[in-house]
């Protein structure tokens, strides 16, 4: 969960969340937005991986207004974190070292940002230190390690935070192309279906005769 300064166009400056045990879901966005979704948003962790949702969209403990269309997943130290889509970075932090259930600590989230070429954020946050695997400006594929998840900043136990974010960090509701019915749900398990496709994977157009 994420709280702290918002972002303002791409001057994108994060803070830390928190999660807890007891976090319920409320009721999901209108799942009848998903066919308008024009990103193919894929789970945030390698293809054929399960984690399970500790607290999703509406969130009682701490999804509500800035963070109401986020999701904070469970998933041990030093899990892979994939991008959930094509992108740009534009903020890594992963040199903060401390974490655990004190706002003190709020400013001390490692996280990475990737920009979509629709007006959008994806943010993924309290990665390990020292784990990204990316630098600002390059462009990432879906499906690419992007850092290793870990428990940095305000946060209850180890768990990736993600979400997408206008340009003025408004929390943005979307749909998952590898989760049934688009959007997952608290407390529930869900395996990716996050590949990362290579050029030597994709099979070349037959030339016109």
């Amino acid at each position: 969960m994420r709280v702290g300064p918002r972002v303002v166009l791409l001057m994108v400056t994060l803070l830390g969340c928190r999660s807890h045990p007891a976090a319920r879901m409320d009721a999901p966005w209108r799942q009848g937005h998903c066919a308008h979704d024009d990103v193919p948003w894929r789970l945030p962790f390698p293809a054929g991986v399960e984690h399970q949702v500790m607290q999703a969209n509406r969130g009682a403990f701490s999804h509500l207004d800035d963070d109401l269309y986020a999701w904070d997943f469970r998933m041990p130290p030093g899990s892979p974190v994939t991008a959930a889509a094509d992108g740009v970075v534009v903020r890594v932090t992963d040199h903060h070292t401390q974490g655990g259930p004190d706002r003190r600590l709020a400013e001390r989230a490692n996280v990475v940002v990737v920009r979509h070429g629709t007006g959008r954020f994806s943010v993924y946050q309290h990665l390990a230190p020292h784990s990204a695997r990316v630098r600002v400006g390059r462009a990432v594929k879906q499906g690419e390690v992007l850092a290793l998840s870990g428990n940095t900043g305000w946060s209850w136990e180890p768990h990736l935070h993600f979400e997408v974010v206008d340009r003025q960090n408004r929390s943005q509701p979307i749909c998952f192309v590898d989760v049934p019915g688009g959007v997952p749900h608290h407390a529930r398990r869900y395996r990716s279906g996050n590949i990362l496709v290579t050029p030597a994977q994709v099979t070349p157009r037959p030339a016109l005769p």
